[in-house]
């Protein structure tokens, strides 16, 4: 497993260019073990705007929120730990079957503990490097300072882990799919790598 953990969180209205490009630009991120996140910026989650944020995340085999603007920055905190979280537990129940033949629900309850503590403590340790790709169309555009300041207040906590945050934020101008793939170039790159 890389020490490094890298994430897209697409932060969106709906309202921008999300079509079959974005579909695969979030393919080609996961080929590259990224995991894309998403958050609507919405004030249903029954919408068809808020089905397409599901689907980003769903696909970027993410996690996703939908809230109001003023809750963002809890949002992006929740949706960044929790991608963690997913994405290391998912690696060692890997290992776990690879080396035991069983699942970590499967195992010994006083082992399975202590590999839940060790997640715990890999969570804290391990580099993260995110994209945060910020709409940026006309009806965010009143919006994209709360949003700013919500990018900024994420960082803040994510300085007291013991590993590295590498944070870049990406304006979603023109599409999402370009954005994305902006966003992988990025965390690809050898400047931004955590070390």
């Amino acid at each position: 497993m890389s020490r490094i953990l890298k994430q897209i969180t697409v932060v969106t209205d709906g309202k921008s260019n999300i079509d079959e490009n974005s579909a695969e630009a979030v393919k080609e991120a996961r080929e590259k073990g990224i995991i894309v996140n998403a958050i609507g910026i919405l004030p249903e989650e029954n919408s068809l705007c808020a089905q397409q944020i599901i689907e980003i995340a769903k696909n970027g085999e993410g996690t996703y929120d939908i809230v109001p603007i003023e809750f963002l920055r809890k949002s992006l905190m929740m949706v960044t730990q929790k991608s963690v979280q997913m994405t290391l537990h998912k690696a060692v129940n890997s290992e776990l079957k690879n080396i035991l033949g069983k699942s970590l629900e499967e195992i010994n309850p006083n082992v399975r503990v202590q590999i839940v503590d060790y997640i715990e403590r890999l969570t804290d340790n391990i580099d993260l490097k995110i994209a945060i790709l910020m709409d940026a169309n006309n009806i965010m555009k009143n919006r994209l300072d709360k949003s700013k300041i919500s990018v900024v207040k994420l960082f803040k906590p994510l300085k007291g882990r013991k590993g590295k945050t590498d944070i870049h934020l990406i304006s979603l101008n023109p599409s999402i799919a370009f954005a994305i793939r902006k966003a992988i170039s990025f965390l690809e790159s050898e400047y931004s790598k955590a070390e």
